[in-house]
């Protein structure tokens, strides 16, 4: 009886060379780092089985709970970063990148439209840039990401170009993702049984999960090359 493949995530291409992305680079690494540990640990247990003979063919409930666990982790890894890179680096592109300049434009007034009485006290403040600024910044790292429309709301608020890894087409490739990590944040992952009896909860494939956070991180990865290149 031999053990299921092991998994591995794809090493990390990122080398920051910039001051405001550094943090976000730090926070890719602590997020891969992790869930390669949830996947050692999953590795352990299965070799464990086959020590003791024990068939491998399904997988137990807590070895399912390290695949949901290594969902949570990519979610909140892909979630640091971005609003990491908001935050340090947003700032210095407003300064001077004009694809960035225009998503604020176009924020200011939508805040103009939409919340007038915020607009009107940051156009009442002593430093009206700054303080819309700083507006801009804490709307879009409040909360935390739901779904592939916020993917690529930061994306145009970094004023990165629609192409590549980074189009819409790409980021809206990440639904499934999001509804999976979503399903075990907020469900646990259990599901309404369809007739009498107790809550059943959703299976995890290994192969699956390890594709879904590889691809979190990846995409991480692509937002910090993608914004040191306009820095």
């Amino acid at each position: 009886m031999a053990a299921n493949p092991r998994l591995h995530l794809t090493p990390l291409a990122v080398s920051s060379s910039k001051r405001q992305t550094q943090e976000s680079a730090r926070r890719l690494k602590g997020a891969h780092d992790s869930i390669d540990g949830l996947f050692e640990t999953l590795h352990s247990v299965r070799d464990a089985k086959v020590k003791a003979g024990v068939s491998l063919a399904r997988l137990s409930h807590a070895e399912v709970d390290l695949l949901r666990a290594a969902l949570v982790f990519a979610g909140a890894g892909l979630d640091a970063v971005l609003k990491q890179l908001v935050r340090d680096a947003l700032p210095k592109l407003l300064d001077g990148y004009p694809a960035a300049q225009g998503a604020l434009k176009g924020y200011s007034g939508r805040l103009t439209t939409e919340q007038p009485a915020k607009a009107k006290a940051i156009l009442m403040s002593p430093d009206p840039t700054k303080a819309l600024r700083q507006q801009y910044v804490a709307d879009l790292t409040k909360g935390s990401l739901q779904g592939h429309g916020e993917l690529i709301e930061i994306r145009k608020a970094l004023g990165l170009p629609d192409t590549g890894a980074l189009s819409e087409t790409s980021l809206s490739g990440f639904s499934d993702f999001f509804i999976a990590r979503n399903q075990v944040a907020h469900e646990l992952d259990l599901k309404m049984p369809t007739g009498r009896g107790t809550f059943t909860r959703r299976y995890r494939r290994m192969d699956e999960t390890r594709e879904r956070a590889d691809a979190a991180l990846v995409l991480g990865g692509d937002f910090i090359v993608a914004v040191e290149r306009w820095l």
